[in-house]
């Protein structure tokens, strides 16, 4: 009897793992194919499954043990070729992230190992051995398939490989806007005072095109992060996305600043955390808007997003089927409504993270970066007009974005260290490893210290050492406002009452390089403290 509670037991695994093949990221419509109860009871539904395929398991591993009076033991090999089932733990794991090639392929791998497991029970001859030969093979199997479910999923990844493969029409795009935006004298800037804290709380700060406002996600009275707007001149907080349910972060306003860009998680379901969408919603105005605009449906985790300056478009990281990509989609109107277009693939990280932090308002200069999200990545600028691509050298925190000068020569970074062991694992693990990143970077921390890089159009990158402010925490954003009068800084760190957070402004001076002073630390590395 404990045999067949053995088989039971390894055979759930395969329910579950092929129920979440039948139901995760099936499309707009989750539940096709299930009743209308299994949607809405996600989890009975789930242990449901898994419950009647390891019964299945039992009717024949009984029916195979009673094949024949040849092999004495043939129960308990049944038993530990069953072990194989558990294969499906890790599988259903590889679901639920959506590794490649799929919840559906994982499902059958799942059942093949299964049954391949039975097969060798019912064929296997001599001594069983006992419990702990069994527990052995599962603990044997478990890690096996760990490990060949990430490397099928980097294989499968690394197929198409990475590179930039700008759309047809985004080179003539590019120099259209390029034509028309203002440049001004060459600049370089160093920093001229102490810090200033803006905001005891707040992440993902983003100045409005006037310097007049600053956008920034924080939690609400109820612990929910909402979208938030800083009067400069009054230091009133304005809660914009209040009321709007789920998470909603990462604002990023539109060029002209009648609109913004942000993450929502509302639309994940329980057995798909990985649904975030982008919305947009109107910036203008006194008072909120009565609601915002979802622009992005496909069931995969869409995210980071940027607003280029080319009009009508959006460009966003997607991740999803174990790799990550960044697409350029147009902005359309549809069913009383703004919807995207077909996405083109900008920047493809293949089996590694990929994203984009930028994007100039000249149109010139695309910033990318790839590898493990867990660590500091290279910045690399890509001349979509041109296909020229220029190093801002390593140790970026890439998830505080860039921030660019009004006409795109100056473009303010932070910089940051690893804060996790894992951040060292080679950046082809990159895509798998972006679940994990993504979500301390929304709740967590992810990286530790802060630093500030300054990069203009031509000559290396300037470094600044913040002193104690950037020893304070994690960088969570940065924003350069568009006088380059100050560079505002999100922080982030664990605290002995939990996660703190804070909102800095750090003043600047900038000035022609041959204006004495004023061009410090251009050229080099300066290494002004903002603390002094």
């Amino acid at each position: 009897m404990i045999w067949r509670l053995w088989v039971f037991v390894a055979g759930c695994p395969v329910g579950a793992v092929a129920f979440l093949g039948c139901t995760l990221h099936a499309g707009p419509a989750p539940a096709r194919g299930l009743s209308a109860w299994a949607a809405a009871n996600p989890w009975l539904a789930l242990a449901g499954c898994s419950a009647l395929v390891g019964a299945g398991a039992v009717l024949l591993a009984s029916w195979l043990a009673r094949r024949g009076a040849d092999e004495p033991e043939r129960p308990l090999h049944l038993a530990a070729g069953a072990s194989f089932g558990l294969a499906g733990l890790p599988a259903a794991v590889a679901a639920w992230l959506d590794l490649a090639p799929g919840p559906l392929a994982h499902a059958a791998l799942a059942g093949a190992a299964f049954a391949a497991g039975l097969v060798f029970g019912a064929r296997a001859q001599g001594s069983a051995g006992g419990l702990p030969r069994r527990a052995g093979l599962a603990v044997a199997g478990v890690a096996a398939t760990s490990i060949a479910l990430v490397a099928l999923s980097v294989a499968v990844g690394a197929v198409a490989g990475p590179g930039t493969t700008p759309p047809r029409g985004l080179a003539a795009a590019v120099l259209e806007v390029d034509a028309r935006t203002p440049l001004a004298p060459a600049r370089s800037c160093r920093l001229s005072g102490p810090a200033e804290v803006l905001l005891d709380r707040g992440a993902h700060p983003a100045f409005g095109p006037d310097g007049r406002v600053l956008w920034l996600d924080a939690p609400d009275e109820a612990g929910t992060r909402q979208i938030h707007r800083l009067d400069l001149r009054t230091r009133e907080l304005q809660c914009w996305t209040c009321g709007e349910p789920g998470h909603n972060l990462r604002p990023r306003p539109v060029p002209g600043g009648r609109a913004l860009l942000f993450v929502t998680s509302r639309h994940r379901r329980t057995l798909a955390p990985a649904q975030w969408e982008i919305h947009s919603v109107r910036a203008t105005g006194a008072r909120p808007p009565p609601g915002s605009r979802r622009l992005t449906f496909h069931p995969a985790w869409d995210d980071i997003p940027v607003a280029p300056p080319l009009p009508e478009t959006v460009v966003f990281t997607r991740r999803g089927r174990g790799r990550t990509d960044v697409l350029l989609a147009t902005v359309r109107t549809g069913h009383g409504g703004l919807l995207l277009g077909p996405a083109s693939v900008l920047f493809s990280g293949g089996p590694a993270f990929a994203t984009s932090l930028g994007w100039s308002p000249d149109a010139r200069a695309l910033l990318l970066a790839r590898g493990n999200p867990l660590g500091p990545l290279e910045v690399r600028t890509l001349d979509p007009a041109t296909g020229e691509q220029r190093g801002l050298g390593d140790g970026i925190a890439w998830n505080a974005g860039a921030a660019f000068a009004p006409d795109g020569s100056l473009v303010a970074l932070a910089t940051t260290s690893r804060a996790s062991a894992l951040g060292v694992l080679p950046g082809w693990l990159g895509a798998v490893l972006a679940p994990l990143a993504l979500g301390r970077d929304a709740f967590g921390v992810l990286f530790r210290g802060t630093g500030l890089r300054l990069a203009a159009r031509e000559g290396p990158p300037a470094d600044f050492d913040l002193g104690e402010a950037g020893d304070w925490g994690s960088p969570t954003g940065i924003g350069l406002a568009p006088d380059l009068g100050s560079v505002v800084l999100g922080q982030r760190r664990e605290g002995k009452r939990g996660l703190e957070e804070r909102i800095v402004q750090i003043p600047l001076r900038c000035g022609t390089p041959d204006a004495g002073g004023a061009g410090r630390g251009a050229t080099g590395t300066g290494r002004d403290a903002a603390h002094r």
